[in-house]
């Protein structure tokens, strides 16, 4: 069986989601204030945004991946424990 891990992920091009946590939306998606380092947003700091739906997530790691790209994930929110629980498997993954 082949070794999977989560990439190295660049501060320099992956955006950074501070204040996250995980939202219930027909399947999980991130929520939070999104950094992009390649592209300002123009928002308000206390601004939230939202994922594509969420493929993965390791809070270990600090990464998710959504369809479309991965995120870095910067500090929680503090909902997020109850919402990383409610959308994990039960062995912990």
């Amino acid at each position: 069986m082949r070794e999977r891990s989560i990439p190295r992920l660049n501060p320099d091009v992956v955006t950074l989601v501070e204040d996250w946590t995980i939202e219930n939306c027909v399947c999980p998606i991130l929520v939070g204030r999104f950094q992009d380092p390649k592209k300002p947003s123009g928002l308000p700091a206390d601004w939230l945004s939202f994922s594509t739906p969420l493929e993965l997530i390791s809070v270990e790691a600090k990464a998710a991946r959504s369809l479309t790209q991965w995120y870095r994930l910067g500090e929680p929110s503090p909902l997020a424990e109850d919402a990383v629980h409610i959308w994990s498997f039960p062995d912990g993954r």
